[in-house]
């Protein structure tokens, strides 16, 4: 933990990039039941109970950086399902 703390305290180095590479299970799911609107006073209200439409993973490439003209960039992977060259492929 402490080796990628270091690495985001660095200064900004056009040769050597930082990319930090996250990922986030997302289940997707769909109302069963009409929302009631809201009303002055009185916030919208949903139904507990949903349908469920799978589920998905999203992945985040965030360069704070600019690094166009990088002869290395070093990757930023925070989860432990994507700490591996495969999950770039």
């Amino acid at each position: 933990m402490e080796d990628f703390l270091k690495l985001y305290a660095k200064p900004y180095d056009a040769n050597h990039s930082v990319v930090c590479f996250d990922e986030c299970p997302y289940q997707m799911v769909e109302e069963t039941r009409t929302p009631l609107p809201a009303k002055p006073g009185r916030p919208a209200r949903y139904d507990l109970e949903y349908k469920r439409q799978g589920t998905s993973n999203l992945f985040v490439f965030f360069q704070p950086l600019y690094f166009l003209q990088a002869d290395k960039i070093r990757l930023v992977l925070d989860n432990l399902n994507i700490h591996n060259t495969s999950s770039l492929v």
